[in-house]
């Protein structure tokens, strides 16, 4: 990873925040998949 890599891990947690918390998803677990389960290699 370098300056210019995007910082995936905070990108999730921003996301989970605004996206899904943001949408009345409030089940820990939930979220906490959300947050812990990479994305960004999926096609």
């Amino acid at each position: 990873m370098n300056a210019t890599d995007p910082d995936f891990a905070a990108l999730r947690r921003a996301m989970v925040k605004l996206q899904i918390a943001g949408r009345g998803i409030h089940d820990g677990r939930v979220l906490e998949a959300m947050a812990r389960v990479p994305r960004e290699g999926w096609p």
